[in-house]
């Protein structure tokens, strides 16, 4: 396993100790004790965690003991992503929720739907495109790299905006973004519908944590114009009560 591939474990595995250790503390019953708690959850946790590589090591090589890993944090974050939505249905935002929906509808027609079998596919693991981009001195090769960052950008945005007290957060975009790219990529491997490329799942994370950024631009401007401008109509009705009363 290369340097990049441990490094995108190591993330991925501190990732879900996060997510773990955040459902344990809103659900703690004594959080004085909680510090104690918190060290022995790290201690099952990266037994359990280094166990599982260890078993996934001895089932293949190297590139696919990675996905397998990947593929297997992909399946928990899907789900519990969809747990959530169903939990919390009533107080999202449905308008957004709806966009959100048929944004990975179009998303699974361009990625898998859309594409026919291919009898060359397999695992890239390199960065071949900023390699090739560096000797070229050109932006050209990093064309697709872009277009992933791009192609998920409305999930970020989209994912936020169902419920901004709750989801706008770089911690769940993130890994979000990669577990949704990484599901899209390995059905592309199973199926034999193209390559399983690794610089696309960075670039699709990073894509959904840039979307993150423009919906706080957008919620910091745009949204506070609205509530300022209801605040004035607020103002302008009281004014006008106010004179009825007098007169």
């Amino acid at each position: 396993m290369s340097g990049m591939q441990l490094i995108l474990v190591i993330i991925l595995g501190l990732c879900g100790y996060l997510a773990l250790f955040r459902y344990v503390y809103d659900h703690a019953a004594n959080r004085a004790a909680f510090p104690i708690l918190a060290i022995f959850l790290l201690i099952i946790y990266g037994v359990l965690f280094g166990g599982l590589m260890m078993v996934l090591s001895q089932l293949g090589s190297a590139e696919y003991t990675f996905m397998g890993i990947l593929l297997l944090g992909a399946c928990v974050t899907v789900f519990v992503m969809l747990a959530y939505l169903m939990r919390h249905f009533r107080e999202m935002n449905k308008g957004a929720l709806s966009l959100f929906v048929m944004y990975l509808l179009v998303v699974a027609y361009l990625t898998i739907f859309n594409r026919k079998g291919q009898s060359d596919t397999s695992i890239l693991t390199g960065f071949t495109s900023f390699q090739e981009a560096i000797e070229k001195h050109s932006l050209q090769p990093l064309n697709h790299f872009l277009l992933n960052i791009i192609m998920f950008m409305p999930l970020g945005f989209f994912f936020a905006m169902m419920q901004p007290d709750q989801l706008n957060h770089f911690l769940l975009v993130a890994p979000i973004s990669a577990m949704l790219s990484v599901t899209i990529e390995s059905t592309q491997l199973i199926l034999h519908l193209g390559q399983c490329d690794l610089e696309d799942i960075v670039g699709n994370a990073l894509g959904g944590v840039l979307g993150l950024v423009v919906y706080r631009l957008y919620a910091r401007f745009f949204q506070q114009d609205e509530q300022t401008e209801e605040e004035d109509e607020d103002e302008d009705e009281d004014e006008d009560e106010d004179e009825d009363e007098e007169d």
